[in-house]
């Protein structure tokens, strides 16, 4: 993060010449960013068969999510100004499969979260003319979440042809087997959640405006977003048969799961109208 930041502002004061355009008043922004989403970290045994095993983490893979909003924008002069908007984000970490070896068996882990967020964005605007047509914009704030639906997968398969899935949804907790004789599903309810209900984070994001016309421009922004908050509830617990058991309990030695946070992150490229009203 600390990087990017860095660049950011070396580009902003680079750029930086004191020229304006006129957009002092009421803006409203369409916004769409597809981006690259990240989350917290996720560990295995080493060993399935070791009451005590070493633990590693789960490599990440690429996934890609969405954001999706309104901003309405109020500048107070040519280059300043503040933005409020409404969001429906899109984020989770998929984890690359991790497979447990042993003489003639072999099993392996694939594991997927999923987080949708209603957010409400704050943030700093700075924008500067370049030429009549091309503008450079720096934009800084934070947001606050809502979190709208959560869905948390891991999925077991065995050389041997057996499957189990655990997911993870709303207010059930659901395991499936699947083998050559059929699929057997049983459920169970949290008493307590696997994630909070809110989430706030930071975001700085910076690029390039185009005039398509008097009254819209076309943005395309780099736009990092970080948590700052754990979203993992690591009290989670659920009910099965009149037994309540803790949710991110992996119930093999250390159990390092139950004190890893999770924080949202992404970064991506934010697009989208803005319209001088």
């Amino acid at each position: 993060m600390k990087t990017i930041v860095i660049i950011l502002t070396a580009f902003a004061l680079l750029l930086f010449v004191p020229n304006t355009f006129a957009q002092k008043g009421f803006n409203l922004g369409l916004c769409l960013e597809v981006h690259s989403s990240m989350g917290g970290d996720f560990q295995v045994p080493t060993d399935l068969l070791s009451s005590n095993p070493g633990w590693i983490n789960m490599d990440k893979d690429f996934r890609a999510g969405a954001d999706l909003g309104l901003d309405g924008e109020y500048f107070f002069n040519d280059q300043t100004g503040l933005a409020l908007g409404i969001h429906y984000v899109n984020l989770g970490v998929k984890f690359k499969d991790y497979t447990w070896s042993y003489a003639g068996a072999s099993a392996t882990l694939a594991k997927k979260i999923e987080l949708n967020y209603v957010r409400i964005p704050v943030l700093f605007l700075w924008r500067n003319k370049l030429s009549d047509k091309l503008n450079f914009e720096v934009q800084g704030g934070i947001y606050f979440g809502i979190l709208s639906a959560y869905h948390d997968e891991s999925t077991i398969s065995g050389n041997n042809g057996t499957t189990v899935t655990y997911s993870a949804e709303g207010d059930t907790y659901m395991r499936t087997d699947y083998s050559s004789g059929g699929q057997q599903t049983s459920t169970a309810t949290f008493t307590s959640k696997p994630f909070e209900s809110s989430d706030v984070g930071g975001i700085i994001a910076a690029g390039l405006q185009f005039k398509l016309s008097e009254k819209i421009w076309l943005p395309f922004l780099l736009n990092y977003q970080v948590g700052f908050t754990n979203v993992k509830n690591k009290s989670s617990s659920y009910n099965y048969q009149g037994t309540t058991y803790v949710y991110w309990d992996d119930g093999i030695g250390n159990r390092p799961n139950l004190s890893l946070d999770y924080k949202n992150s992404s970064i991506g490229i934010k697009t989208g109208l803005i319209i001088k009203l």
